[in-house]
């Protein structure tokens, strides 16, 4: 396997990094997101719905990292050409940067 990755040549490969953050800085309890992340942070063992702090915290946590609660706020591409590396970089509002980026 090493001896496989050693042999690609960098200027072959494309890099990517898309940054996701949370759609909203604070959930509400009365946003609907609320009752989904209380059954997805239950107790697994017992079905107990989680607290309302469990919620805040894994929200503060997780939220840009769960697809229903994130949103993306960058994408960026690189490339080595001859040695130097190029970055590209797309950033605004969510549809602009996936129509940008496509």
């Amino acid at each position: 396997m090493n001896n496989i990755i050693k042999s690609i040549k960098l200027s072959d490969c494309l890099f990517f990094d898309i940054e996701t953050v949370r759609q909203k800085e604070v959930l509400e309890k009365d946003d609907p997101l609320w009752n989904i992340l209380r059954w997805q942070y239950r107790n697994k063992d017992t079905d107990e719905l989680a607290t309302d702090e469990e919620i805040e915290f894994n929200y503060r946590k997780n939220g840009g990292l769960l697809p229903e609660l994130g949103k993306i706020a960058c994408i960026t591409m690189g490339q080595f050409k001859d040695d130097v590396f190029y970055i590209k970089s797309y950033y605004g509002d969510e549809p602009t940067i996936i129509r940008e980026f496509v």
